[in-house]
């Protein structure tokens, strides 16, 4: 069992989410206490092992290179993540505006 683990954060498409969720299910149904994190090392586990026994076709390969540097979703994700922070920024100033007018009255 290894021992030298890294806590990550990926941005996941909805399609991956519920094939790791399924795998999930599938290992609970086994009696396995899986946690999400078990079943994403099950899928890597098993992919890995079927890129070493040669059982990935060309087309498949290509196809999730396709999917994996699609950034639409990152830049999505990192869209809304900086209007978020550019409405927090909005709402401190407006804050600090209140409160100097109040100060001042």
């Amino acid at each position: 069992m290894p021992t030298d683990f890294k806590k990550k954060t990926v941005v996941l498409p909805r399609s991956i989410d519920v094939a790791i969720r399924e795998i999930q299910a599938m290992l609970i149904r086994a009696d396995v206490d899986a946690t999400y994190s078990a079943a994403v090392n099950f899928l890597l586990v098993v992919l890995l092992a079927a890129l070493a026994r040669g059982e990935v076709t060309q087309d498949s390969w290509r196809a999730g290179v396709e999917f994996a540097v699609d950034d639409s979703g990152i830049d999505a994700l990192n869209l809304q993540a900086r209007m978020g922070e550019i409405i927090e920024g909005a709402v401190k100033q407006l804050e600090s505006a209140v409160a100097n007018r109040g100060a001042s009255s």
